[in-house]
Parts: structure tokens; sequence; C-alpha cells
């Protein structure tokens, strides 16, 4: 029988908080790996969980950026990519959004899929944002900027 092992995270408003909290967490329970994370129905987050993808993923990126007028992160994670867009939404907006989105990530599966029903099925999304480090940044137009 495999062990899952659990994770808690931080999910706050205030980033001095959560790391506040994370470090008074991480001294007292040492045996556990507390992580932090951002959730929104504001912002598009997208996940890509296959390392192999980086260049498609980073395309759909661009095209992305082009079509909400965006500017766009994305980070290496440990086992594959986050974007996120700084194009703020209504929540409905948002959610329309990650509908078209979804119909994209079932199409090419560069997307996480699931990670897209799941946040819209509880009416956000969230990353978790450690060992992640930037890859690149892209701006509205779809370049390249750093």
């Amino acid at each position: 029988m495999n062990e899952v092992e659990w994770q808690p995270r931080l999910n706050t408003a205030s980033l001095d908080v959560a790391v506040r909290n994370l470090i008074i967490l991480r001294r007292k329970f040492p045996e556990y790996k507390f992580t932090l994370a951002v959730s929104t129905n504001h912002y598009i987050f997208l996940d890509c969980d296959d390392k192999s993808m980086m260049d498609e993923f980073v395309e759909l990126c661009k095209e992305i950026c082009k079509e909400y007028q965006c500017n766009c992160y994305v980070f290496e994670t440990p086992n594959g990519y986050h974007a996120l867009f700084d194009r703020y939404m209504s929540p409905a907006r948002w959610r329309a959004a990650m509908a078209t989105l979804l119909t994209v990530a079932e199409e090419t599966g560069i997307v996480d899929a699931k990670h897209i029903e799941a946040s819209l099925r509880r009416g956000y999304v969230t990353l978790r944002l450690n060992q992640i480090s930037l890859l690149v940044v892209l701006n509205w137009r779809g370049e390249v900027v750093g």
C-alpha cells in the first residue's frame, strides 16, 4: 500500500502573514512540508505537469497573452510549469476564460485539464508557490521580455 504524504498549505490574502505562519509552522511541525499557495478567481493560472512540453506550454501562453492583452510569468516547478497571467477579470469573466481553456486543455493535453476542472468546481484556481523559479516573462504581444 502506497502512503500518501499529507502536505498542508497556507492560503491567506496577506503574503506577510503567510510567510510568518509558514516559518512558525515549519519550526513547530518539522515533519510536515508546509507550502505556500495562491488562490484567485480574478486571474488565469495554468499548470503543466509535463516537463517535455515546455515549448508547447510557452507557445500556448503567448497565444493567451495576445487573446487577453496581458503579460504572463512562466515558472518552472519540480514537475512542470506554472503560468500566471496579470489580466484582472471579474469572477464571471474568469469562469468563462477558464472554461475556454479547459477545452484547449482537453484538445491539446498541454495544460492540466483536471486542474482547470477542479478550479471551475471550486470557483477559484490555486497554485502552490514552493520550489518554483521564474523561467520566462511574456508581454501582451506574446513576446519574450525576460
